[in-house]
C-alpha cells in the first residue's frame, strides 16, 4: 500500500485525495484479507485502527509534494 502511495504522489497530475483515500482503502482491504471472520474481532479492528493511523499521518504529513 504504501509503494502505491508514494507512486502516487509522484505521479504528476496526481489528486492528492484519491492517493490518500486509496491508500486508506489498500490498508482497509488487507485488515480484512489477513483477519477474516471467523478470526479475532479484535485484531482486525486493531488492524483498521493502525491504517486510520497511518492514513491521518498521511494526511497530515503529504502536503508536501502538493505544494
Amino acid at each position: 500500500c504504501c509503494n502505491h502511495h508514494d507512486i502516487c504522489y509522484d505521479t504528476c497530475g496526481a489528486d492528492r485525495m484519491l492517493c490518500d483515500t486509496n491508500f486508506l482503502r489498500c490498508m482497509i482491504d488487507l485488515c480484512r484479507n489477513k483477519y477474516r471472520p471467523q478470526e479475532s474481532d479484535i485484531s482486525r479492528e486493531e488492524c483498521k485502527m493502525t491504517a486510520k493511523l497511518f492514513h491521518s499521518v498521511a494526511l497530515g504529513a503529504g502536503c508536501g509534494p502538493f505544494m
